[in-house]
């Protein structure tokens, strides 16, 4: 069996701030790792489930309320590795290994991620 792993970054120092944002987006079960280099990173409950809509979701909504860049990870069994980069709420960049895992995708979709 492969790893599962889903985490958040976001670029601030200010744990109460993203503690209040994270309650505000409706992340409920979470663990915030200790700032370190202008870098906070987020271990949340939902995110950890592998839903990549939810993920991608809270890279967008912390960013977004936050005011700052975030970027999130996912690692779905040691086969895909995929990533979202966002910016004061915008989505700047995604990636994803292996677009046609779960699903076939288009010829332009695949070229996208």
């Amino acid at each position: 069996m492969g790893a599962f792993v889903a985490n958040l970054h976001v670029r601030t120092d200010q744990s109460d701030a993203v503690r209040q944002a994270l309650a505000l987006v409706g992340a409920s079960d979470f663990r915030l790792s200790t700032p370190r280099g202008g870098w906070l990173s987020i271990y949340e409950e939902q995110a950890s489930t592998q839903d990549e809509a939810w993920i991608e979701h809270l890279a967008r909504e912390l960013s977004s309320r936050l005011r700052v860049a975030c970027v999130a990870f996912l690692v779905h069994d040691s086969d895909i590795a995929r990533y979202w980069l966002c910016d004061n709420g915008q989505l700047l960049d995604e990636f994803n290994s292996f677009p046609d895992y779960f699903d076939q995708v288009s010829a332009a979709e695949r070229q996208r991620l």
